[in-house]
């Protein structure tokens, strides 16, 4: 049977109750702008109600009420919104980097523009036009040569400046790896926090939201795919995006996960190369991605990429760049050397390179030591524009070798030659078109791909977010709870009192 303690011990549950849910009202409150926080929620329930026992009622014996719990401090998280923000995320990194490391290199090769290399080329042919019709003219071939020296310079600067660039995004994949394995290793140290706790049924609701926060950051960087564990514990492993496909997969999937339990499998940088596992294998699965030597999203994908195929590789800017030099020095040193100066000195050409490379020499069709680094008016020329070789046929006023020279504006590189199918101008302006047009495509992307995580975000904020306003309003409410269960112990009191002094014999 029930007595009065009965109501007092119903009347103390609401107390512990509605304190608890007030204590996680406040910490909501106090975290209100702390990264990565969740809403957390006193999840109440009614405790079990006592059976008044009862042989004579056969309809059943009646239950009272015994008072409320708290059963556990609720998480407001989405598992799924979880996942497709981390999934969405290493695009958002990855467009990102491309579109920050595109507009340097478009500041590279600015085009157009009375600077780049467009208007040096341009200028180094009017040049030899204007030397074909005065062959004679002093300040004609100090034209020519100072064209020439600025094309030169033009390319070296540019050749110089992606390889920095270059450079750069390596030093980029270094710190990617040094940030990888640092969110690694944190998430690692939070597995052995989360699953003791988890161990005595408790809930660890801030060591949980670490954790994610963690995850987001290495999802940025690195495509992953995790699963989380009967202990609570998360399992990451580091994966690629396949090209055509809608899902990520492991990029080896018989190396050890990046973190598994308390254990980290660590990266290690490789000075322009793709990081590897610190036994030495890839991060990219051979078999699995034969053509794919590097992952596919996140900045460190995005940086790899810019590295060893937009500006490096074979078919990079430096590359391209290189053909332009090798193309410039063949075409024209091969015709200028069956020309004459005005000294009568002829088989000599107008480009070289710049020591260590060996000096170009006759028949000068081999160019495969010439870069866009290297490639400068040979010092005969510099030394004296006289030694232009201008005429064909040893005249003074002849010209026709600086028209032939200026001819090769149009002249198309024939098979095998470095620019097989296009005009030297062509082929710049080839660069510079597809270059502007992958620039735009990474700045749509990350503009698009800007738009869809503020979308995921306000989702994640709608599920997780603490509303301040709602915070107050159940502030308020609780307080009146607790206000309303504090009055029944003191009406039980009196009752008590009442029991205790004024129901004595003589009273």
């Amino acid at each position: 049977m029930t007595t009065i303690f009965t109501a007092l011990n119903t009347a103390n549950t609401a107390l512990g109750s509605d304190e608890i849910a007030l204590e996680t009202i406040g910490h909501n409150v106090a975290n209100a702008s702390t990264p990565g926080y969740s809403l957390q929620t006193a999840n109440l329930q009614a405790t079990p109600p006592y059976t008044v026992p009862s042989m004579m009622n056969t309809v059943g014996p009646g239950q009272i009420g015994t008072g409320v719990k708290v059963t556990t401090i609720g998480r407001g998280r989405d598992a799924l919104l979880d996942t497709q923000f981390r999934y969405e995320n290493q695009y958002a990194g990855q467009y990102a980097t491309l579109d920050t490391q595109y507009t340097q290199v478009q500041g590279i090769l600015p085009e157009p523009s009375s600077t780049g290399l467009g208007a040096k080329l341009s200028a180094f042919w009017n040049g030899w036009q204007a030397l074909a019709d005065d062959p004679t003219n002093m300040g004609a071939r100090a034209q020519v040569q100072q064209n020439g020296s600025a094309l030169a310079a033009t390319l070296n600067s540019d050749a110089q400046q992606l390889t920095q660039t270059q450079q750069t995004a390596d030093k980029y994949v270094g710190t990617d790896v040094t940030t990888i394995n640092s969110l690694a290793t944190q998430i690692a140290n939070l597995n052995g926090q989360i699953s003791a706790v988890g161990a005595v049924n408790q809930q660890p609701n801030d060591l949980l939201d670490q954790r994610d926060q963690l995850l987001d950051q290495l999802s940025n960087i690195v495509p992953i795919t995790y699963t989380t564990q009967t202990n609570g514990t998360v399992t990451v492993n580091l994966a690629t995006q396949v090209p055509g496909a809608t899902t990520l997969q492991v990029a080896r999937p018989s190396e050890a996960p990046l973190v598994s339990g308390t254990s980290t499998n660590l990266l290690l940088a490789v000075t322009m190369g793709v990081p590897t596992y610190a036994d030495g294998l890839a991060y990219m699965d051979p078999v699995l991605f034969p053509t794919q030597p590097a992952p596919i999203g996140g900045t460190l994908g995005a940086a790899i990429q810019m590295r060893d195929s937009v500006i490096g590789g074979s078919t990079g800017l430096i590359s391209q760049l290189n053909n332009i030099a090798q193309a410039l020095a063949q075409d024209v040193n091969v015709q200028h050397a069956t020309g004459y100066d005005l000294n009568g000195n002829t088989g000599k050409p107008f480009f070289n390179v710049t020591p260590p490379a060996v000096a170009l020499t006759a028949p000068f069709s081999a160019v495969s030591t010439v870069t866009a680094a290297n490639i400068t008016v040979d010092p005969a020329i510099v030394a004296n524009p006289q030694a232009i070789m201008a005429a064909t046929a040893g005249a003074v006023g002849d010209g026709a070798n600086a028209q032939a020279i200026s001819n090769l504006r149009s002249a198309v590189g024939a098979v095998g030659s470095p620019l097989p199918g296009f005009t030297i101008e062509q082929s710049y302006e080839n660069v510079i078109t597809t270059m502007g047009a992958n620039a735009q495509l990474a700045h749509n992307n990350n503009q698009t791909q800007a738009t869809v995580m503020q979308s995921l975000t306000a989702q994640r904020q709608a599920v997780g977010g603490v509303n301040q306003d709602e915070q107050m309003t159940l502030l308020i409410q609780f307080q009146h709870s607790y206000e309303a269960a504090a009055r029944v112990v003191t009406t039980v009191d009196s009752m008590l009192n009442t029991i205790v002094n004024h129901m004595g014999l003589g009273n």
